[in-house]
């Protein structure tokens, strides 16, 4: 079941692009929550894992931080992204217009 559906902003960096998450721990994903990426056409996916190789930083309720050249192949041209949390993953993908 998508406990919550947001957007938050594509920005440039040296290292690729970033797209940061807050206020994931009132969603199930606290500080600590292990966690792999994985990288498809057009969207991330983050699935929550015991022995993830990232974890959610405890600070303003809940980071998720991700920045490389990945991040910015898979959003090239995008501005914006749109993500929906569940209690096992988290789906990052282009936000669209279409309504």
């Amino acid at each position: 079941m998508c406990k919550q559906v947001g957007s938050t902003v594509v920005a440039p960096t040296k290292k690729g692009a970033r797209v940061w998450l807050q206020g994931l721990e009132s969603l199930g994903w606290a500080g600590g929550t292990r966690y792999n990426v994985e990288f498809h056409a057009g969207y991330v996916t983050l699935s929550r894992n015991a022995e993830g190789k990232r974890k959610v930083t405890p600070s303003k309720g809940g980071v998720i931080d991700l920045e490389s050249k990945k991040i910015a192949q898979v959003f090239e041209g995008c501005e914006r992204v749109a993500y929906h949390v569940n209690s096992d993953t988290i789906n990052v993908f282009k936000e669209t217009l279409e309504g």
